[in-house]
C-alpha cells in the first residue's frame, strides 16, 4: 500500500481566537503559512460549543493519527485482529 498523502502536512492545532466573536473555530497548519485546514461552527440547535471544540481537536490531530497507524501497520503482525482495521484505516484517510 502507499502510503504517500498529499493533505497539509502536520502539525494542524486549533485557533480560537475568533470563536469568541463569531463562534467558528478554525484549524490550520502553522509550518505552511498558517493555511487553514477547516473552520467548524457551532449552529446553536444542531452543534453545541463542546461538540465543536471535540470536532476540531479530533481533526487537529488527524496528521498524528495517520502517522501513528502507518508505524502500527509497519509494527503488528499480517495476522493480528487489529491490521486490516489500521489498513482500512489509512486507506480511509488517504482516500483509497
Amino acid at each position: 500500500m502507499s502510503t504517500q498523502t498529499k493533505h497539509t502536512p502536520g502539525p494542524w492545532v486549533i485557533n480560537s481566537l475568533y470563536a469568541k466573536v463569531s463562534d467558528v473555530l478554525t484549524v490550520h497548519a502553522p509550518n505552511t503559512n498558517n493555511a487553514q485546514i477547516c473552520s467548524l461552527a457551532a449552529m446553536r440547535g444542531h452543534m453545541d460549543e463542546s461538540e465543536q471544540t471535540s470536532n476540531a481537536r479530533l481533526i487537529a490531530a488527524a496528521p498524528s493519527m495517520l502517522e501513528a497507524l502507518k508505524q502500527a501497520a509497519f509494527a503488528i503482525p499480517t495476522t493480528h485482529g487489529a491490521f486490516d482495521s489500521v489498513n482500512r484505516a489509512i486507506k480511509l484517510a488517504i482516500g483509497q
